[in-house]
């Protein structure tokens, strides 16, 4: 598997506490058109509560934070813990080899992200950490911006896991 950006932490406290703005005004922005306002109809037909969180999610002075807290509660499950339970990574867990590519000047998933799980990343033989000195969110570009060289370094890391697990099974 590649985890493209992955920001390790999904608790309130975790990784989108983390964003600084302006990056964290665009993410409150695209948390609250996507999970929001393009659903309200169907959100304010299910009952009074549910259009009393919609309007609050809404509103212009609710932060990131507060507005990702929401969200949760959209999402129709039980609880906020079981929500966070069901969302969060446990790297120790994975079984597959796993390539996570991580830039250090993310503005969205930052660094610290990375720092606080990074002994768990090491004490899993199957993950690979691709530690990127620039590459932003997302956009890993060459020099000239012409091509993403994550897409190569992708290809070549499930290529040889490919070879790997064929050798292994022959």
């Amino acid at each position: 598997s590649v985890d493209y950006d992955p920001g390790y932490d999904v608790s309130p406290e975790g990784a989108i506490s983390r964003i600084k703005p302006p990056f964290s005004w665009f993410v409150n922005f695209s948390m609250k058109y996507f999970y929001a306002f393009r659903h309200r109809g169907e959100f304010i037909k299910k009952s009074e509560s549910w259009a009393s969180l919609v309007g609050a999610m809404l509103s212009p002075t609710t932060g990131v934070v507060e507005t990702f807290r929401k969200c949760r509660k959209l999402s129709g499950v039980d609880g906020s813990s079981a929500w966070l339970d069901m969302q969060e990574v446990r790297l120790q867990e994975i079984a597959l080899p796993s390539l996570l590519i991580n830039s250090r000047d993310d503005p969205i998933c930052v660094w610290q992200n990375v720092e606080a799980v990074l002994g768990d990343i090491k004490a899993n033989p199957n993950l690979v950490l691709a530690d990127l000195q620039r590459g932003a969110h997302g956009c890993k570009f060459t020099l000239w911006g012409t091509s993403n060289f994550a897409h190569r370094m992708i290809a070549e890391f499930v290529i040889s896991a490919s070879e790997e697990w064929r050798a292994g099974s022959s």
